[in-house]
């Protein structure tokens, strides 16, 4: 699963149709990218992604979350903000 943190290349995965980064989204000081995938989990997934420290060239999945039902496109667009302003 890919939510229990293995490291899974992103070239093997449907994460990437739309991209983004930040901040302390999971971590404080830690940088997150957040990765959608429109028809992952056949719903849309959007993937909360860190660099491994051990193989660089590969991504921990941090947290993974799941469209609302069947065909819904969850992920097919994304944005970072910072809604309260901490950093």
């Amino acid at each position: 699963s890919p939510a229990d943190g293995s490291v899974l290349p992103l070239r093997r995965r449907p994460e990437g149709f739309s991209i983004d980064s930040g901040m302390a989204l999971i971590r404080k000081g830690e940088l997150t990218i957040v990765s959608g995938a429109p028809r992952g989990g056949y719903s849309g997934q959007v993937a909360f992604l860190k660099a491994d420290p051990v193989a660089q060239r590969n991504l921990s999945v941090e947290l993974v979350l799941s469209g609302p039902g069947l065909a819904s496109s969850f992920g097919y667009d994304l944005a970072v903000v910072d809604l309260n302003s901490d950093g």
